[in-house]
């Protein structure tokens, strides 16, 4: 799961929301040096992806874009399900997409100066001004995102394929996703009420 599941999985715990949103790309070392809250983040950014890693739902996704995708095809079934959640947005949210984007949007930006960190202000920020979370309203923006992806790669890919895969796969992934997403749902508000307690 990519950007926008999850900060959909932390609810409306917005003490996790930056740390989950910078915990990919945040070093150990840096990690001493955060609030409490932003650690708390990041930990619980790390169990989603451990939980969806090991859902055997998930991982028939995976199998499917093996073929195309190759090594990288557990990153493209993370993004492919941030697509799949906003085609089911009304099956899992309690508001329109808009209103959460900015309320994501204004949560991170009033806690970014917790960061101290320069370089990931300004990392988040442009995020922000590019409005990263739209990227997911519809599968004809795949190949932009893709693009993205693919500057960042160090490996050979095939993310030139992506929209076609999705396309193709789309009734299987579907389904895939409203079998996995519900359990993760589950799972994260379980997580985030052990931490209130």
């Amino acid at each position: 799961m990519n950007h926008l599941s999850h900060l959909f999985l932390t609810g409306n715990d917005h003490h996790l929301l930056l740390g989950n949103l910078i915990a990919d790309f945040i070093k150990p070392n840096q990690i001493t040096h955060l609030s409490s809250d932003i650690v708390s983040g990041i930990k619980f950014h790390q169990f989603i992806d451990l939980s969806i890693d090991t859902n055997e739902v998930f991982r028939s996704s995976i199998g499917l874009l093996r073929k195309t995708q190759g090594k990288y095809a557990p990153v493209v079934a993370d993004m492919f399900y941030d697509y799949l959640l906003v085609d089911h947005w009304a099956a899992y949210a309690d508001r329109s997409f808009d209103l959460f984007k900015s309320t994501m949007y204004e949560s991170i930006e009033a806690n970014l100066q917790e960061l101290e960190d320069e370089i990931i202000i300004r990392r988040v920020n442009r995020m922000i001004s590019n409005d990263f979370l739209s990227l997911y309203k519809s599968a004809a923006l795949i190949p932009t995102t893709f693009g993205y992806l693919q500057k960042r790669a160090r490996f050979p890919n095939h993310f030139d394929q992506a929209e076609i895969d999705f396309n193709r796969l789309y009734p299987e992934l579907a389904i895939h996703f409203n079998l996995a997403f519900p359990e993760m749902v589950k799972k994260t508000e379980h997580y985030r009420l052990n931490l209130q307690n």
